[in-house]
């Protein structure tokens, strides 16, 4: 175990880890975070009902991030090359669980079709193809995913300001410092991972919006600017197998 991974678990880390080692490790950069606040009504019938929707100011939220993915490796195995240094694009929700925090995926979509197929086998994620860009200009940067009906997202982002740690109790610590990640089942119910990952650091960014219609299949409005974003260098992660929250290993893809 390296002095980060020690320091973390000791001294930060706010979940109970897996009694398991980690299984996967990835190397996440230039992440765009972007947020909304959005309607409990809009929102409940996507979630599964055995989770809770966490509010902040009395309102559930939906996030957009944006970001490369730059390395994965099973753990003592070297890194799988064919699926790095692809793009992925993920709207996302916030939840409780027994009072624990956590995120919930409604959508992930990226641009390696085999990437993708290796997530649907070993996951229960929800990963779907799309076409993708990011480009850099300095400190302009430009992200694009769209599918064969048209564009789904299309925005022009500013990193500005020093790095920082989010202000304890504020919405951006809220949104940010989960470790927790639920999905749905097979048969609906939802299944738990852990991601162990340093705090983050995040600086503000200026953000325009051309297009976005991510939230449109399940009805919720955010084609305009979001409410609070942020941009992070990035950072690496460690990802546990999904279990059942009761404790129960999820079965493999395939098995009984």
């Amino acid at each position: 175990m390296s002095v980060q991974e020690t320091l973390v678990r000791r001294h930060f880390f706010p979940l109970p880890l897996p009694a398991g080692p980690w299984r996967w490790e990835q190397l996440w950069a230039d992440l765009l975070f972007m947020h909304w606040p959005v309607p409990a009504h809009a929102l409940r019938p996507h979630v599964p009902a055995r989770l809770d929707l966490d509010t902040w100011d009395g309102s559930p939220w939906v996030s957009l991030v944006a970001f490369r993915l730059k390395r994965v490796r099973r753990r003592w195995l070297p890194s799988l090359g064919l699926v790095a240094n692809i793009l992925e694009l993920n709207l996302r929700t916030y939840v409780r669980y027994r009072g624990e925090p956590a995120i919930y995926f409604l959508s992930i979509h990226a641009d390696s079709r085999l990437a993708i197929a290796l997530a649907r086998l070993l996951t229960p994620l929800p990963y779907r193809l799309a076409r993708m860009g990011y480009h850099r200009d300095g400190a302009d940067c430009r992200f694009q995913c769209s599918r064969l009906h048209g564009p789904l997202l299309d925005v022009c982002f500013t990193p500005h300001a020093a790095a920082c740690h989010p202000r304890p109790g504020s919405p951006a610590e809220w949104l940010l410092e989960r470790y927790g990640l639920y999905a749905a089942g097979s048969q609906g119910n939802p299944v738990r991972t852990v991601v162990e990952h340093a705090p983050w650091q995040v600086q503000d960014v200026a953000v325009h919006l051309t297009a976005n219609t991510m939230g449109e299949p399940w009805g919720l409005r955010l084609s305009h600017d979001p409410e609070l974003s942020h941009y992070s260098p990035g950072l690496q992660a460690h990802v546990w197998p999904f279990a059942n929250p009761e404790g129960a290993t999820m079965p493999r893809a395939g098995s009984g």
